[in-house]
């Protein structure tokens, strides 16, 4: 062959002959993109005279339009000193083109239109998207295309931008899974781009003697962005011809420049460095261990999915799994395995155990277990009717795939689109079409000591080296002869198999006929005394799915924090001992949550509705009669004390805000509290808790789906029967929410340690009202985007910085955030009064078409229906919840929206943030980045020493 030929080339033409030759063989046209039974729209696929390649999708029933542009070029693209270039220019696009030169341009003029847009860049792709009001996609198009055909690069936001990307760079150096990647990467090859530094930060993005960063970003962009490497998606209410018609007139001019990606040729790994071990000391206190395998590349064979076959065993958690078999020898409380890196020319095999204390002085022990399992799999070989049911249960997913998001949905496929054929663009993934047994035995012959990077990551592991970027301790040493023995002939252990045949697979996947009386939103069935039951036929989503909610409400579910943490114990132990009969339901598409909230607890069963039954009744009735064991007990709550600790170690920014919800909320409890409690807790307690907890109970009821009124009933009567047998009837009244005064500013100061400030400002609305409601939304729609651009983008304050609604239980509130590691809370303060102040003119002055397109942008943002079952079943079960049973929350908040005027969201705008009547609270942190002799932070009028007793008297809404 041609040594011009990168291994890239080979690789897409390795999938393309497996493609071609099964489609031939099908008589198939390979164009004609294969479907969903749940899809109903249009798709048709073309290539431009560029080569840039674009599926189009018709879906007249769209409330949002999108786009998707994914550029096959990422990070490992990087020239070097470099680092972060990729990054940074997806940046750069966003700032600015020769038609659009204003910086925020695109951002408004999406967010105006009731929309949403972002990027990411990965190793090998940079993904571009964004979803807008179905009604304004071609002005969209023409903004977001002359990203691709004349970005400007303009030397004033090149300058602050790489700040923006110094900034996100920061603010994740505290994060585990950067810090922990790194070091990975640290072993790698080091001739290899996979070990190199990805994000970008000042060091790698500075002007240079021998060139700028702006000639830098330039020459990348000539260099990769060409329209051969890019795939397009676009989604529309419009046809396919029309589409065609706009794509065509806006994106034959990005430029084809032909180009051909240099194949990597070095290996991952420099030959001798495995197998090997490596320690590294976490900033949370967690406890894994993971073993990496280099493998050859998966893309040739995505009809065959060898790994997915290995890791559906591996990482099975029934009976006679290697999860079950850890746990039940306290070793382990999770397990996941699967591909880790993949690519054209690299992949890699990741196995991860979350290990218990006793688990992690027995590492080398978990990890002989697993190679006991690989060497079981090995031994067995291959199985077919193990394959076949895999395959089935993936084809039945395909076909009754839940509908994503317009955005969603077309960066998925703009990805997808750089690895299959168009007609496999979105069955790609859940393709199991050719079982091949000796592929499955190649990819298992990788799974062996001898090629494997252990990595274990525990709070003080013995280090020796430290990285660059995240500063993460850690040691790489060599693996004893004897230990890599022990793990080549590892026994098979007690308890350990291959899973039995799949009783949860589902056989009868019709849809049920549409009853005359079938309502458009969930109607009582059941209005007992403690009992009610709501219920809604449906299938207009073409799925033979239901999801069934109860919430058994408590007055002893949540009373202190005590009885929290005692319900958040209850519920893991609950779910313990309820996984290895779960999961074989959860790969068949029948899945269950059993959770602690502000009332009580809520079981929640979804998926397939033939068995929906059985899986319930045994969720019920392990409520009543799970075993409380001391050793799960044990483990659990050690688990939990160290999440709690744990989570004073968060982003500031999420700190402020979980601290903004136990402020505020009655049944919401500060960390402390809950650390303390969880600290306390003992297994009697938590028998007396379960006990106290169903003594006295409300419980209400949802149905929805594939699913008659009969079945409804017929299920609420079992609940009924199981739940109140012990029980009596009580009534439980919601969470409240405590009221700000006129006038104050209340404020509470963080108690963390961080290098980035952070500064949270939360307004709340004077009532409960679909009127101020529709203030706060409104006013979140036209304040957001220009409060980004000005903070972040033209103050450079930091890389999270954002204004939004956040209303608490239907209280109205505002919140405007930054987390920041160049500036104090106090600096941000005064800029958040500069900009409201600012921005009050520009409100004043908008024109009455900017306005009306705001209002049109925000009320098309709650006009989008729901995309699929479930988050249509969420929206019933909050309005419950919130004992709006009359389901039309959002049509009043429309009509509310609809009625505002221009004067009257000024009026709104004065009396919120600076009238007599403005209700603030503000949480605070000074990062320790922040260079000062003393803490700048805001001073106010209330400061909180005691969160509980800040709650204590105050009347609530």
């Amino acid at each position: 062959m041609n040594s011009k030929f990168s291994l890239i080339s080979i690789g897409i033409l390795a999938i393309m002959a497996v493609a071609y030759f099964s489609l031939k063989n099908s008589q198939f046209d390979p164009n004609i993109v294969v479907t969903p039974d749940t899809d109903n729209k249009t798709y048709q696929y073309l290539e431009l005279s560029n080569k840039l390649r674009v599926l189009l999708i018709s879906d007249p029933e769209a409330d949002k339009a999108s786009a998707a542009l994914d550029v096959h070029v990422g990070s490992l693209r990087d020239p070097e000193g470099r680092e972060g270039l990729a990054h940074f220019l997806e940046h750069m696009l966003f700032l600015g083109t020769e038609d659009f030169p204003e910086a925020g341009e695109y951002q408004q003029f999406i967010t105006k239109h009731g929309g949403s847009h972002n990027a990411f860049t990965a190793s090998e792709h940079t993904n571009y998207f964004f979803e807008i009001d179905k009604d304004h996609l071609a002005p969209a198009l023409d903004r977001f295309s002359a990203f691709f055909k004349t970005p400007l690069f303009t030397e004033q936001y090149v300058d602050r931008e790489k700040n923006a990307v110094h900034s996100e760079y920061q603010a994740k150096l505290k994060d585990d899974v950067r810090r922990n990647y790194e070091v990975i990467r640290s072993v790698f090859n080091p001739q290899h781009p996979a070990s190199h530094f990805s994000v970008g930060a000042l060091e790698t993005l500075s002007d240079r003697p021998e060139s700028t960063i702006q000639e830098d970003l330039r020459a990348f962009y000539d260099k990769y962005y060409s329209a051969n490497l890019m795939t397009l998606v676009v989604s529309g209410k419009e046809d396919t011809e029309t589409l065609k018609k706009w794509v065509e007139e806006k994106f034959s001019a990005i430029p084809n420049k032909t180009v051909k990606l240099d194949a990597i040729k070095v290996p991952l790994f420099t030959e001798g460095t495995l197998p090997a071990e490596v320690f590294i000391n976490p900033i949370k206190n967690t406890r894994t261990l993971s073993l990496v395998f280099p493998i050859k590349p998966l893309a040739p064979y995505y009809r065959e999915k060898p790994t997915q076959y290995i890791s559906n065993l591996i990482g099975h958690e029934g009976e006679g799994s290697l999860l079950s078999t850890l746990k039940e020898q306290g070793l382990a409380d999770g397990l996941s395995a699967g591909a880790g890196f993949n690519t054209l020319e690299y992949a890699t095999f990741h196995i991860s155990v979350k290990l218990t204390e006793k688990g992690l002085a027995q590492y080398n022990d978990v990890t002989q277990a697993v190679f006991s399992y690989i060497n079981l799999l090995t031994a067995k070989g291959p199985d077919q009717n193990i394959y076949d049911e895999q395959s089935k249960l993936n084809n039945i997913a395909f076909r009754f795939q839940e509908q994503r998001s317009a955005s969603q949905t077309t960066s998925h496929l703009a990805g997808n689109l750089q690895k299959y054929l168009p007609r496999e663009v979105i069955r790609g993934p859940y393709l199991m079409a050719r079982y091949d047994a000796k592929i499955i035995e190649e990819y298992l012959a990788y799974l062996t000591p001898s090629n494997v990077l252990i990595t274990v990551a525990a709070q003080d592991l013995p280090t020796n080296q430290t990285t660059k970027w995240y500063q993460t301790p850690y040691s790489l040493q060599q693996i004893s002869d004897e230990t890599l023995a022990a793990w080549k002939s590892a026994p098979l252990l007690e308890g350990l198999s291959l899973p039995e045949e799949n009783k949860f697979v589902p056989e009868h996947l019709s849809l049920l006929e549409m009853p005359s009386d079938a309502t458009d939103k969930p109607t009582q069935l059941i209005d007992d005394e403690g009992f009610e039951l709501w219920h809604r036929t449906n299938t207009e989503f073409q799925s033979p799915k239901a999801d069934i909610y109860i919430n058994i409400r408590s007055p002893k579910a949540n009373n202190s924090p005590i009885a929290g943490v005692e319900g958040n114990l209850f519920a893991k132990l609950v779910n313990d001992s309820l996984n290895e009969y779960s999961y074989p339901a959860y790969l068949a598409g029948l899945d269950y949550t059993f959770y602690r909230n502000s009332r009580g607890v809520t079981i929640k069963v979804s998926g397939y509705s033939e068995k929906l039954e059985t899986l319930l009744n045994t969720v019920l009735d392990a409520v009543f009669n799970a075993p409380l064991e001391q050793k799960r007990f044990d483990i659990y709550k050690e688990e939990m004390v160290r999440a709690y600790r744990n989570e004073a170690k968060d982003k500031p920014y999420s700190l402020a805000y979980k601290s903004l919800m136990s402020v505020l909320m009655s049944s919401t409890w500060s960390l402390p509290d809950r650390l303390n409690a969880a600290e306390q807790v003992t297994l009697p307690d938590l028998v007396s808790y379960r006990q106290e907890l169903l003594k006295e109970i409300e419980v209400v009821m949802l149905t929805h789906g594939n699913l008659t009124k009969d079945t409804a009933k017929t299920l609420a009567s079992n609940v009924k029967d199981s739940l109140f047998k012990s029980s009596t009837p009580t009534v439980v009244p919601a969470n409240k929410v405590a009221q700000l005064s006129k006038g104050e500013v209340a404020g509470l100061d963080l108690e963390t340690k961080h290098n980035d400030s952070v500064l949270l400002t939360y307004y709340q609305g004077k009532e409960i009202s679909d009127l101020e409601r529709a203030y706060a939304g409104l006013l979140s729609q036209v304040v957001s985007t220009p409060f980004y651009n000005q903070i972040r983008t033209e103050k450079q304050r930091g890389y999270i910085v954002f204004a939004t609604p956040i209303p608490l239980a239907r209280v109205p509130g505002f919140t405007l955030i930054t987390q920041s590691h160049v500036v104090s809370p106090k600096t941000l303060a005064n800029d958040y009064q500069s900009f409201l102040l600012e921005f009050r003119d520009t409100l004043s002055n908008m024109s009455a078409e900017d306005f009306a397109q705001h209002k049109a942008g925000l009320i098309s943002k709650l006009n989008e229906k729901p995309q699929r079952l479930s988050q249509l079943s969420d929206l019933y079960w909050q309005q419950l919840d919130q004992q709006q049973t009359d389901f039309n929350t959002r049509e009043r908040l429309v009509k509310a929206i609809g009625a505002i005027t221009q004067p009257e969201l000024v009026s709104f705008y004065d009396r919120f943030f600076f009238g007599d009547e403005s209700r603030e609270l503000v949480i605070q942190y000074q990062g320790q980045s922040i260079e000062s002799e003393e803490p700048e932070l805001l001073k106010v009028n209330n400061p909180i020493k005691d969160v509980n007793q800040f709650k204590l008297n105050r009347p609530t809404f």
